[in-house]
């Protein structure tokens, strides 16, 4: 019952097609909507890690680079093209932001997002938010968010364990999502 009295209500829902935003839009006149986007190298690194046998769905079926790669970019290419067209469109209440941003400044970043969401936050607030990259890497282990002891180092790690070999490959099928969303090769 409190969250039907509520101003607010937040959803986080991952990996939905960027084509579908705009009916919810057209649907729901007050929705914002915050696009969250990561390194596409950074999220292949990860699904490298998973041992294939313990993938889960669609995945079982990309286990190498290069087929991971250009599924993962791929689908971001065509996300990322209609979120920026919808931004264009509904430049009020469509945000963008990357995770390594978030992760190298959290405060700065909710700042900008609460004020998206004409939310106001208590100075004390900011500060926990903060203070949320400032931790020892014993609370880490309790601690499962893009803010860790150094949530930067853990969204760019994949620049240490990729080989040059995978990079050159990801590179290849992510280009595109590169130019789109800034990061370079």
């Amino acid at each position: 019952m409190l969250c039907l009295r509520s101003q607010f209500r937040v959803a986080k829902v991952l990996r939905i097609a960027g084509d579908l935003v705009e009916n919810l839009l057209i649907k729901n006149p007050k929705l914002k909507v915050i696009y969250l986007y990561r390194d596409p190298r950074g999220i292949i690194n990860s699904r490298l890690k998973i041992p294939v046998n313990e993938t889960a769905g669609a995945w079982n079926d990309f286990n190498t680079t290069e087929d991971i790669a250009f599924a993962v970019c791929q689908k971001m290419d065509i996300d990322s093209k209609n979120i920026f067209e919808l931004k264009g469109k509904y430049p009020e209440r469509i945000f963008t932001v990357a995770y390594e941003t978030t992760a190298k400044s959290p405060g700065k970043n909710a700042r900008n997002l609460f004020k998206f969401l004409d939310v106001n936050i208590s100075k004390e607030y900011q500060n926990s938010i903060s203070k949320m990259g400032n931790r020892s890497k014993k609370d880490d282990k309790t601690w499962n968010s893009a803010f860790r002891s150094d949530g930067y180092a853990t969204a760019i790690k994949w620049r240490k364990e990729l080989s040059e070999k995978d990079k050159k490959t990801i590179d290849i099928s992510c280009r595109n999502v590169y130019k789109q969303l800034g990061y370079h090769v």
